[in-house]
């Protein structure tokens, strides 16, 4: 058994701890504590459950590499959901295809993308689900201001996290789909965290360590970048 059940716990653990060393850096975009990165996430999750986000439900992320989609991933899995990062890059038809395969229950989607995603799922014959709209990513700003913009509208009741176990999804990573369709692979909490667990080991990471992301939020090395370095207070 993992000292930690779930990702979403070795953020809280390490914000609990190390609350002002510092998480996550955009450049030249901005950067958060680990304090501030709890904080944001616990306002994603309450978004999401007013959105009516539950455990085992998926969430989808339609968005740049930034502080912002990380902070959402952890806002995702807070909820008890699992998260669904799209390559922002490639065609609206395909994030469209991924986001309605796995029938995700809300989306955090940059304004640039919208009027060609809503088009694609439609031309699917699937719904749009709710959107939690950023102008841009980078930096945690834009994440932050369309929750303020949301909360100004109606504001999120705060919730407590849901205690995943090593069986609940963390995300889910579409494959390229050059052979056909793209697949997902559903990925659980024990999945990742028995191989971070073995990072550890092999990488022997202290917290004054600093870690570059290189891989892409959709590809799964990131999982190396993000959570290897969260667990243990690095940046």
């Amino acid at each position: 058994m993992h000292s930690h059940p779930s990702l979403h716990a070795l953020l809280d653990t390490v914000a609990a701890r190390r609350g002002t060393a510092p998480a996550i850096e955009d450049p030249p975009t901005g950067s958060l504590t680990y304090a501030e990165l709890a904080a944001l996430s616990d306002r994603v999750r309450d978004r999401l459950v007013a959105l009516g986000v539950r455990r085992g439900d998926r969430v989808g992320f339609y968005l740049h590499k930034s502080i912002d989609a990380v902070t959402g991933f952890f806002g995702a899995m807070k909820a008890g959901a699992a998260y669904v990062p799209v390559d922002p890059g490639a065609p609206a038809w395909r994030c469209a295809y991924i986001l309605n395969d796995c029938s995700v229950k809300a989306a955090i989607i940059e304004q640039e993308y919208v009027a060609g995603f809503t088009e694609q799922v439609k031309a699917l014959g699937g719904t749009v689900p709710p959107l939690i709209v950023l102008d841009g990513a980078g930096g945690g700003g834009p994440l932050r201001a369309a929750l303020d913009r949301l909360d100004g509208e109606r504001p999120a009741p705060a919730t407590a996290s849901v205690a995943c176990g090593a069986d609940d999804l963390a995300y889910i990573l579409y494959t390229s789909g050059s052979t056909g369709k793209p697949k997902g692979v559903m990925l659980t909490h024990g999945n990742a965290l028995a191989y971070v667990d073995w990072c550890s080991t092999v990488f022997a990471v202290s917290e004054t360590d600093r870690f570059s992301s290189h891989a892409p939020l959709h590809f799964d090395l990131s999982i190396l970048d993000l959570y290897l370095c969260f667990k243990h207070g690095a940046t």
